[in-house]
């Protein structure tokens, strides 16, 4: 990977770029013309004309010289660039990799032009024809295939997640991401007659870029601190297949013939339309080099650099917006009316300041910005584990033969959950009477009520979507598990089969119209399920489950094990909808560990395993997840990963379930661990413990950077979206056209 050195630049300003030498073939007639076999040598330098051209490594701004009137950058070879020329002419093939050598002392030129494998032969002259046409590439090896066919073109991929190779502080207060120029696509063409080149001239490769670069820089707030996480550039025109010009990212077939003869590089989107393809992002995980989102202060400043697809024609103001994500806030928006965007130049973007007071209280509603037309199996939910259960409400007294349950798991109500973005709620629930009331599992006492009846959870959540609505926020859905909270020590099927009795009696007795109806399967959508709850009940007992014969609104599924143990080759459990018998193709793939062993003497408990057996589970479902998504056209698997829980330990007989201490060793290396891992996939339902922000829970375990790192998994990858609607805006249904004032967030 290289570095992409881009520093200040003039407002407005525009980038030219290109690779040429001053020296150019003598087109006399020459005494000791190349022959017919011999390798073509060639050679790179930058000119200090008005064609100002670049390469991997942008310079300082230079203000004299050129005939531009705000500048220019000049741009220097680096070590390790490989480029790959297409010669159809060549006598020994079309295509051969070379590496750059820059010259010492002079980065603007090129000291050695090489194979990239010196065993094999470079292009050579053809004896039989004179003229010859060489089309270089940058970098080689962004090339997909082995080779460059004979009609120069090549598959590239302009990726929707463009994170920063490292970071710098500079003098300014200003954090820079160096961008990876892995992406900076550059083409180049020259003709040349063998008749009319001397033996020994190194061939010029004018190079020209394909990419256009935005220079985003988010200002910190004019008082007070704002973490960040994420900025991402969306189009915000309507996109199709016939409106190319809207598509960002993705994979993409470029023309390099078509450059012949004064002509260009004609690049345009290729591979999957039904996929978002108009956004791309930025993490800012480490920024500051301390394993966490960076916090703005007054006067600090963060700069990043994306490229968007190759194309001609600049685009027009108010196409394009700049959004920045705060840590379980709002994210602030930006559309770039003020000037068009420049083709093939550096576009700086100077953000106005983050308000840190507004972005505080605001709630969050990030479902409301993404396509309507994603499938759900494509989404990423923060939820929170056993949502209801509170130190209020989790204390428990000693019970029979001396268990202590100290198990709380949360902080916040379900609506200051909601606010903060979570959008996944887990109800363990038992039966009392002819009521379903939310409750605790425990070893040897049963299960136990928390006092909140399961209509009361499902009302306040059905309320926190109403008052989306009034927001004008009508995209915001809600997943909520439903299980029996019964021992793990005793377990009674009856009992389940009690409970699974009154379940269905409550939810006939009870209509709410937040309730999702409409059978949820591998096609439904976000849209399809806006504004509505989606309920799941998740059955332990084999014998139990066949008795869901009463039609009920929810998904179905039945498993006991924790976590599914693919070294064994097991495989995603099959779901149903409304009954047990009516699958319809959609699956489970989880880990589900609540207890945790963290030691202890005389352990009698029946525990779901250890912390590290967690973290190893955690991992083999995100790693099915990026199997599946690249090659499961189906989009049928759902996940689900449990990062809390309780660890348990046990002296005498006597169980201690301690939700904070795991909490603080599982909350932070899980947080590493998605904003470090290099595949990108969707994570399913996420629960964790003590979502909230509060300094002595959330805030200091770091659930709330993990909240916002769930939320941001929706806009790093391209999320798949139902193909009839592919022609559909790839955002929020009634985008704001935003305001031109500079100064001020849209």
């Amino acid at each position: 990977m290289k570095n992409l050195k881009m520093l200040s630049i003039l407002a407005a300003s525009v980038m030219f770029l290109g690779s040429c030498t001053d020296d150019q073939t003598d087109t006399s007639v020459v005494e000791n013309p190349v022959k017919g076999g011999e390798e073509v040598l060639f050679g790179s330098s930058l000119s200090k004309s008005s064609q100002i051209e670049t390469r991997t490594i942008y310079g300082d701004e230079v203000t004299e010289g050129g005939d531009y009137q705000h500048g220019y950058f000049p741009v220097y070879w680096e070590d390790g660039d490989n480029i790959t020329i297409l010669c159809p002419q060549a006598s020994n093939g079309t295509r051969v990799d070379y590496t750059i050598t820059p010259l010492e002392g002079d980065k603007t030129t090129s000291a050695d032009v090489t194979k990239l494998d010196p065993d094999k032969a470079g292009l050579q002259w053809n004896g039989n024809v004179d003229e010859h046409e060489f089309f270089a590439f940058y970098p080689a090896e962004a090339i997909r295939g082995e080779a460059v066919p004979d009609d120069g073109i090549v598959t590239v991929n302009i990726p929707v997640e463009q994170d920063p190779v490292r970071w710098e502080k500079r003098d300014d207060n200003t954090w820079v991401g160096i961008a990876n120029t892995d992406y900076a696509y550059m083409w180049a063409y020259n003709k040349v007659k063998k008749s009319e080149t001397p033996q020994g001239t190194s061939i010029p490769l004018p190079f020209k870029p394909m990419t256009t670069v935005l220079e985003i820089t988010v200002n910190g707030p004019k008082s007070g601190s704002q973490a960040v996480s994420q900025v991402t550039v969306t189009s915000v025109d309507p996109a199709s297949a016939d409106n190319p010009n809207t598509i960002l990212s993705g994979e993409i077939k470029c023309n390099i013939r078509a450059a012949a003869e004064g002509g260009k590089a004609i690049c345009e989107a290729a591979g999957n339309m039904n996929e978002v393809r108009n956004r791309i992002a930025v993490n800012l995980y480490n920024a500051k080099g301390d394993g966490k989102y960076p916090t703005l202060s007054a006067g600090e400043k963060l700069k990043v650099y994306v490229s968007i697809m190759p194309k001609d024609e600049s685009i027009e103001k108010g196409n394009l917006k700049v959004t920045v994500a705060g840590v379980n806030t709002p994210a602030k928006e930006k559309t770039l009316q003020t000037a068009t965007i420049i083709a093939h130049a550096i576009n700086k973007v100077n953000l106005p300041a983050l308000d840190a007071t507004g972005l505080q209280t605001d709630i969050n509603y990030w479902m409301s910005n993404l396509d309507p037309n994603i499938y759900l199996t494509e989404l990423s939910w923060p939820g929170s584990k056993m949502s209801a259960i509170t130190y209020e409400k989790g204390v428990d007294d000693v019970f029979l033969i001396g268990e202590v349950h100290n198990g709380y798991t949360q902080r916040n109500t379900l609506t200051q959950q909601f606010e903060l973005g979570v959008r996944a709620f887990d109800f363990p629930t038992v039966y009392s009477g002819n009521s379903i009331e939310l409750g605790r599992e425990t070893y040897t006492s049963g299960t136990a009520s928390i006092g909140t009846s399961l209509k009361e959870a499902l009302d306040e959540l059905a309320t926190c979507l109403q008052n989306a609505d009034d927001a004008g926020k009508k995209q915001e859905a809600v997943f909520v598990n439903i299980s029996y909270a019964a021992s793990r020590f005793i377990i009674s099927r009856d009992r389940e089969n009690e409970w699974l009795s009154t379940l269905m009696s409550t939810f006939n007795d009870w209509k709410n119209d937040r309730i999702c109806t409409s059978e949820v399967n591998a096609n439904t959508t976000l849209g399809d399920v806006a504004g509505k709850i989606i309920l799941r009940i998740h059955v332990k007992g084999e014998n139990t489950y066949p008795n869901f014969t009463t039609h009920l609104p929810a998904q179905l599924v039945c498993y006991s094990d924790p976590f599914i143990d693919t070294s064994k080759g097991e495989e995603a459990v099959p779901m149903s909808w409304g009954t047990a018998s009516a699958t319809n193709g959609l699956k489970l793939f989880y880990e589900d560990q609540t207890r945790l062993a963290n030691g202890g003497f005389l352990d009698i408990t029946k525990n779901d395993g250890t912390p590290e057996d967690k973290k190893n589970h955690v991992a083999s479902v995100v790693q099915e997840s990026v199997k599946q998504y690249v090659n499961n056209t189906a989009h049928n698997i759902w996940y689900l990963i449990d990062l809390g829980g309780f660890y348990t330990t046990a002296i005498l007989n006597i169980s201690i379930y301690n939700g904070e201490a795991a909490a603080e060793e599982l909350t932070p290396y899980f947080f590493e661990f998605f904003n470090t891992r290099t595949e990108n996939a969707s994570l399913g339902v996420v629960y964790m413990n003590f979502a909230d922000n509060l300094a002595d829970y959330g805030a200091k375990y770091g659930c709330d950077q993990l909240i916002q790192t769930i939320i941001n998994n929706n806009f790093t990858f391209q999320l798949r979206t139902r193909g009839s609607d592919s022609n559909k805006s790839p955002l929020m249904r009634g985008v704001s056209a935003g305001n031109d004032d500079p100064n001020s967030w849209d």
